[in-house]
């Protein structure tokens, strides 16, 4: 390395040793490098007119890798100096945005919690106070962790219009697996931006939104983790719903704030519903990391925020701005529970826009079947889950924005949204009326705040806030495998001794009540048993996850596993994609990309651009179990990312009892885990 550092002309001293915790951080390094220079267009125009000289050769060659990095958008962008809600948004900002703009002023990288109500306007406040973070740690961007697809798409559309409100021109990156599909049809520019043409770059771009799946791969042992961790440790970390992680979730989250704490990456959490202990562990991993001792955790006001930095100084709002932020989304939610499904057909029919929401697509589907069957034919009933065609999920999704969405109105509002917990945290709804299954306290509160969204006027006998949970007797039994028994058990004992809920004031006691690591309302046995189980998704968590910053010493620790099936972001949930194929009548068989688009069954390698796109919009997630079923994915696909692991679905063939419904999606065997 000296030799060639020295026949080009460098001057700078190479170290002797690089300590093993920076390893990670160089080999990304390497890999982005590799990946800019190996380009064959590049290596073409490095050719042309190439000089012999190796020291006049490299200047050349450096001037152009410099444009390289920028045309590829990995060049710094501005950060929005002094960002405001108001210079951003144009509106005034509320109580918990101005005691952020006027209080939060971070001196280095730190942790700051942002706990309020949905609807009041945490993201605004994140994004502010991550900006501000991003400029005293010398940070080119912000990362924005959601816990799905749909929410890590919105989180982007936001992203975006912070960015041109702040003025700032860089392209916003999209990290999941849908990413390809929904830039094309948002954002064509962005969609052939070098950033997107590989599922392992989005995350090194300066401003990118994707799920927290993406970012946690940044600590699992596994292959490209360094370059995970290499394109986070230039951002700031906003990591939003963050009360939606599982134990072994939050143990893999737990280790990647241990690792930003080292590194001085700051970290904005934000939740409507953050349990205590969950907090806590967050914050000590963070100060961990940093090398942190003897500072207590400290809990944000509700509603509120905390700020705790890697020296362990703490920030906290005024006690004007604590009183100023207590009537935050005010308002008292009146709560029903029925081992009965409700009467939701005369509710519709009155005028009433009702969304269900279901906790598995299985019941969602077996809703709607219900609903739309109690219905006059006219009235407009839509089913909305994962497992349907990428194309039938956007149709879906567009079609309830248009009628439940913040811009609808008297002519469009109306009818009946039977959903799984896409609708939870994904889609700015406003429904007059809802119905949830019995889900966790914390979830539930979550779905409330799709009820009375806005200001505008109710229909008679809807004019307060009220959420219907259905409670039947048995309880499903697919219900233990979504959720913690023992979390269903206590929510329904709370509300079953009360008719409402008042908003915020509430709000805290409630899901602590609940999420507690020993809640009072379980028995010995039982606040037992919950411990145990969550003890063991957080071990197994600790297997897959990369070792702490200090405990470094081999870089195979940081990619191998003794058993790879344990590398996963989520136990029991793992997915693959399935394709569907139709035949005819008369043998010939078909791929159904849109509404009545329909093109011949491509065979072979999907060269061409169209067919690449048409094959992305007709594919649909099923648990890997289920797809496993289908047999081997066509080689044919495997050079092409999206689809390189995805299987084909013989439409009417019944194999694996899989099969596709035009209204229904996805038809499958009730077995473990559900695809929401």
């Amino acid at each position: 390395m000296t030799a060639v550092q020295s026949a080009l002309g460098g001057s700078a001293q190479l170290p002797d040793r690089v300590p093993a915790e920076v390893v990670p951080l160089l080999t990304g390094v390497v890999i982005m490098a590799d990946w800019l220079a190996s380009d064959t267009q590049f290596i073409v125009e490095q050719q042309r007119d190439a000089l012999v000289d190796p020291q006049r050769r490299f200047a050349v060659a450096r001037d152009r890798m410099l444009d390289r990095v920028e045309s590829a958008g990995l060049s710094a962008p501005q950060i929005p100096s002094g960002a405001s809600v108001a210079g951003a948004w144009g509106f005034a900002p509320n109580a918990l945005q101005t005691s952020v703009e006027r209080d939060f002023r971070p001196h280095r990288a730190g942790l700051a919690t942002i706990t309020a109500p949905t609807g009041v306007g945490k993201t605004e406040a994140g994004l502010v106070a991550a900006t501000r973070l991003a400029e005293v740690s010398g940070r080119s961007g912000v990362y924005v962790a959601l816990p799905t697809r749909s929410t890590a798409t919105e989180a982007r559309r936001r992203l975006r219009g912070f960015l041109d409100g702040a003025g700032v021109s860089a392209p916003v990156a999209l990290a999941h697996g849908d990413a390809d599909r929904v830039l094309r049809d948002a954002d064509a520019a962005e969609a052939s931006m070098w950033l997107q043409q590989n599922r392992h770059r989005p995350g090194l771009a300066p401003w990118s939104a994707g799920t927290i799946d993406t970012v946690l791969r940044a600590v699992l042992r596994a292959q490209w983790q360094p370059l995970r961790l290499t394109g986070l440790a230039n951002s700031v970390l906003l990591v939003d719903e963050v009360h939606s992680v599982d134990p072994y979730m939050a143990g893999l989250l737990a280790r990647l704030l241990e690792w930003c704490g080292f590194l001085g990456v700051p970290v904005v959490a934000m939740s409507a519903t953050l349990p205590a202990h969950l907090h806590a562990a967050l914050e000590r991993a963070y100060l961990s990391g940093a090398g942190v001792d003897g500072v207590g955790v400290r809990r944000p006001v509700y509603p509120g925020w905390s700020f705790v930095d890697t020296a362990g100084k703490r920030g906290l709002p005024g006690d004007h701005a604590v009183a100023e932020m207590a009537s935050l989304g005010e308002r008292t939610l009146r709560v029903r529970t029925s081992a009965e499904f409700p009467d939701v057909a005369s509710w519709a029919v009155a005028g009433a826009s009702v969304v269900v929401v279901c906790n598995t697509v299985g019941e969602a589907q077996q809703t709607y079947r219900r609903v739309r069957d109690a219905v006059p034919p006219a009235m407009p009933v839509t089913l909305l889950h994962a497992r349907m065609p990428a194309w039938q999920r956007s149709a879906a999704t567009e079609d309830v924005l248009t009628r439940f969405g913040k811009e609808s109105g008297p002519a469009t509002r109306g009818g009946v949204v039977v959903a799984t917990q896409l609708v939870e945290q994904a889609l700015d709804l406003d429904a007059d009326v809802m119905v949830s299954s019995l889900a966790p306290m914390a979830l539930l509160l979550q779905r409330a705040g799709r009820l009375h969204r806005h200001d505008r006027p109710r229909p008679t006998g809807h004019e307060v806030p009220c959420l219907w949970i259905h409670t039947p007797v048995p309880q499903p039994p697919e219900w233990e495998a979504v959720y913690d028994r023992f979390e269903l058990e206590t929510t329904a004992a709370l509300l079953a001794q009360r008719e409402s809920i008042d908003v915020p004031g509430e709000v805290d006691e409630l899901v602590q009540q609940v999420h507690h690591r020993s809640p009072t309302l379980l028995s010995e046995a039982g606040a037992a048993a919950r411990h145990n189980r969550a003890a063991e998704d957080q071990a197994t968590a600790e297997t897959a996850a990369i070792p702490r910053p200090r405990m470094v010493d081999q870089l195979h620790e940081l990619t191998s596993l003794e058993t790879p099936e344990v590398a996963l972001t989520r136990l029991g949930v793992d997915t693959d994609l399935v394709v569907p194929r139709h035949t005819d009548e008369h043998g010939c068989q078909w791929l159904r990309h849109g509404p009545q688009e329909w093109m011949p069954w491509p065979e072979g390698r999907p060269k061409k651009r169209v067919v690449q796109d048409a094959l992305v919009d007709a594919a649909l997630p099923v648990a890997v179990q289920h797809a496993r079923i289908l047999g081997d994915p066509p080689s044919a696909w495997s050079r092409y990312g999206p689809l390189a692991s995805a299987r084909v679905l013989d439409v009417g063939s019944g194999r694996g009892g899989l099969d596709l419904d035009d209204e229904l999606g996805l038809v499958t065997p009730t077995d473990g885990k559900d695809t929401p």
